[in-house]
């Protein structure tokens, strides 16, 4: 419930930019005590900023915190996590991307005997914990999002290869393909198709249509996992039942 409406409060804030508290207290029908506390905690984890009367979003579409992506779409996430989830099979050698989502879909894997490489700090405990065999990549931590890139990163997948790999992604367009901010997730990314069977993209309806900084991937190279269908791109998205 809380965390529904932590969600529900970034979402106004990405549309209004600053708000008074009395206007966020009104929109969601909740007292002005309740909502300054959710704003006291969406300080404290760096998505929000409080003003004399009022709050802003701290909005650097440059380095999304992942704390901020958990809150956002988390339908969606749980959606796409799960589709994703139910493509692997008994004995396979997976990747999974840090991020949100792919956090999301260690709890949905049924496939037994598997082995798990990830770039992800945050994913690694639940993986533990549901019993997967884990290889953590090394390298530089992007604090922001808890994920391990850097060059060291790139070339220790020179030792592995994959049946599937399951990626993060921020923007997709006919136009620029799969993108990202950071140009050295980027790399990672780049690097983890050409060592994978097939890979796929996990991509709420809110990417399409958009690019961002840097281009991973063409679509033709990926399958799309969406949380629904999205006609104009229907020929990329995989059909998961």
């Amino acid at each position: 419930m809380k965390e529904k409406r932590y969600e529900n409060i970034m979402k106004f804030l990405e549309v209004n930019k600053f708000c008074k508290v009395e206007a966020i207290s009104k929109e969601f029908n909740v007292s002005l005590a309740t909502v300054r506390r959710d704003l006291t905690e969406l300080e404290k984890k760096g998505l929000v900023k409080r003003l004399h009367g009022g709050v802003e979003i701290i909005n650097n579409i440059n380095a999304e915190s992942l704390e901020k992506n958990s809150f956002v779409n988390v339908k969606e996430k749980e959606i796409i996590a799960k589709r994703a989830a139910s493509l692997i099979q008994n004995k396979e050698h997976i990747y999974l991307d840090a991020g949100s989502t792919t956090f999301q879909m260690v709890k949905y894997i049924k496939a037994k005997d598997i082995t798990v490489v990830t770039n992800g700090i945050n994913i690694i405990d639940q993986l533990v914990k549901f019993g997967f065999n884990v290889v953590l990549l090394g390298g530089n931590i992007k604090l922001s999002t808890k994920a391990i890139i850097g060059e060291l990163a790139v070339s220790s997948l020179d030792q592995f290869y994959f049946d599937r790999a399951f990626l993060g992604v921020n923007a997709l367009s006919f136009s620029n393909g799969c993108s990202t901010p950071d140009p050295q997730e980027a790399d990672l990314k780049r690097k983890v198709i050409k060592k994978s069977k097939i890979s796929y993209v996990l991509a709420d309806d809110s990417k399409f249509d958009k690019s961002a900084f840097v281009k991973f991937a063409n679509l033709k190279d990926v399958r799309i996992i969406a949380n629904k269908k999205i006609d104009e791109y229907e020929e990329y998205i995989e059909d998961v039942k």
